[in-house]
């Protein structure tokens, strides 16, 4: 198993996010868990810091992210869909 850490900038708003996941690895990769707020060590100061310097984002927080939104999101519907859904991705275990 491994965590991934993931940056994501919106293409809606000038903010960004930065969220781990949580992954075992075998034969394939399978998805275990969702980390909105992951700890604040590398990588993910490293993405955090550049984003903010390069793209001139701010932090969406994750207790904001996690406010419900009134939208559909791909597969998800209200009250599920979240501020993260809607600005960064309806599927953050889905990584390329």
């Amino acid at each position: 198993m491994g965590w991934v850490y993931v940056g994501c900038a919106s293409v809606i708003a000038p903010v960004y996010t930065v969220y781990r996941v949580l992954f075992e690895y075998g034969e394939d990769r399978v998805f275990r868990q969702l980390d909105l707020e992951p700890p604040a060590v590398e990588p993910a100061v490293t993405m955090a810091r550049l984003m903010e310097s390069t793209m001139g984002l701010s932090l969406l927080p994750p207790d904001i992210a996690n406010h419900p939104a009134p939208v559909f999101v791909d597969w998800k519907s209200p009250p599920k869909t979240t501020l993260f859904h809607a600005l960064f991705t309806s599927r953050p275990e889905n990584l390329p």
